[in-house]
Parts: structure tokens; sequence; C-alpha cells
């Protein structure tokens, strides 16, 4: 894997942005282990060849003082093109938010609201692989209830982050997910991180779409200079998507962490 990128800084107090273009190389060799695809399995099983592609992409972000505060945005795009096993990669994703932070108000609320699209594959029979794959990466960072990952899916989503102290962090958000294409899998995981797994798991969708509606609170407590505890609990409604798979559609997680910095 290679990484080649270039940023643009506009430094300022008042009005500050940053522009960066990126590439990447990613390559996967391995020929034991099964793609997951759409595809039915005797073709995956058969289909050793490796996976060769090439990400091409950049981002804007810009915040500026208006008015009681702060706005933010954020713009992000990205697209595949390479081989997928057998398959031409053909695939591509973006991202848009935007944000308010009150800046001298108490708790300092920040409003922010955003929509990400990660393309599908639209056919199991064709040459193209169209899934965006989202190579090495940790779900926890956008998904700390990890039922889904940046594949195949639409997310638009609303957050609110509160500070009540310079110690605690309080963020709330609401995640409306679909997939983004019907004729494709459900998927999980965070990338080929071990020689005998995959690293990415499918379900199939029964051809829909509605993947569910998730809230969650996510608190984080300073509570030494170096020690950070932080405590997450999420519900998801779930949708059709769901119950192609399992008896309940409805779900919840919690988690308690530690993090202590050297």
């Amino acid at each position: 894997m290679g990484y080649l990128g270039s940023t643009f800084t506009q430094p300022g107090k008042r009005n500050a942005a940053e522009g960066r273009i990126f590439g990447i190389y990613y390559a996967d060799e391995r020929e034991n282990d099964v793609k997951v695809d759409n595809r039915p399995t005797a073709v995956r099983t058969a289909d050793t060849r490796g996976i060769h592609m090439g990400v091409v992409g950049g981002n804007y972000v810009r915040s500026f003082d208006l008015g009681p505060g702060r706005v933010d945005g954020v713009l992000w795009g990205a697209g595949q093109i390479g081989s997928w096993g057998h398959l031409s990669e053909a695939a591509y994703a973006y991202d848009g938010e935007l944000g308010y932070q009150f800046s001298h108000t108490a708790w300092k609320p920040w409003l922010r609201f955003g929509y990400s699209f990660f393309s599908g594959d639209g056919s199991a029979t064709d040459s193209v692989h169209g899934t965006y794959i989202p190579l090495l990466t940790t779900a926890l960072k956008f998904a700390p209830f990890p039922f889904y990952t940046q594949a195949n899916l639409k997310d638009l989503f609303g957050q609110v982050i509160l500070r009540p102290t310079q110690k605690l962090t309080v963020r709330t958000e609401v995640h409306g997910l679909k997939l983004a294409n019907s004729n494709d899998l459900w998927y999980t995981g965070s990338g080929a991180y071990e020689e005998l797994n995959f690293g990415y798991s499918g379900r199939a969708s029964g051809g829909n779409v509605e993947l569910g509606t998730l809230y969650d609170i996510i608190t984080d407590y300073n509570l030494l200079h170096n020690l950070t505890v932080s405590f997450f609990l999420g519900y998801v409604r779930g949708g059709d998507v769901e119950a192609a798979t399992f008896a309940s559609k409805d779900a919840d997680y919690a988690y308690v962490q530690v993090l202590y910095r050297f």
C-alpha cells in the first residue's frame, strides 16, 4: 500500500481553510482468502487473482466566524479504479458536512449535519465491481456501533456536541442508514488486518435498502492530563435489511473505554 498527498493551508483565526489532494495504491495478493462481494460463492472461490486499485481524491475544510459562533464545512470525495480479482474496479464515494458552534455560549453547543455516500455494485453478473472499498479503515472512528462500514452505504446524520466543562465532552448523534444499491450486500468490517481473514463480511440485503436508524451518545471525560474515560450507548431501530438475516431487527450496544496516553 502506498500513499501520496499534498495539503494546502489558509491559516487564520477568523477564517481558516485547508485543502488536500491524494492518491493511494492498494494491492492484496492473498490467494486463499475468498473476496467478499455479491457474486455467487462458487464464482468468488474460483477467483484467486489479486486486488490492485488506485484511489484518487481530495477534501476541502473551512471554518469562519459568523455571528455569535463559528461555521465549519467539509467536502470530501474519492474514486477507485483498477482490478478486483477478475473484475474491473470502478467505485466512488463522497461526503459533505456543515456545522455551527456557539463559541461564546455556555456548554459551547456545536450543531452539525451531513451526508455520506459510498457506492454499491448494481449487478452480480457483469464484469465491473462497483462497491467502494474503504481499504484499511478503523470502523470505530465513524461507527462506534460497528454494524456497518463505508461500503454500499448512504448515511444522513445529525450531531450535537456539548462541553459542560473543560474536562467533559458529550456527543449525541442520529444516523439514517440505507444501502446504496439493493443488489449489493450489507457490509461490515475494518479491512484485511489478518492473514487468514479477508477483513470484510457481507450479508444478503433481500432486495432491500433500509438498514435502520441509529441513535447514540458518547461521553469523554478527561480524568487526568493523560487519562480519558469514554462511555458509549447506542440503539438501532433496524430496517428490512436486517430482517432478511435476523429474527429481530433492533439492537443496542454499550461500552466503556479507558485511554491512557504515555
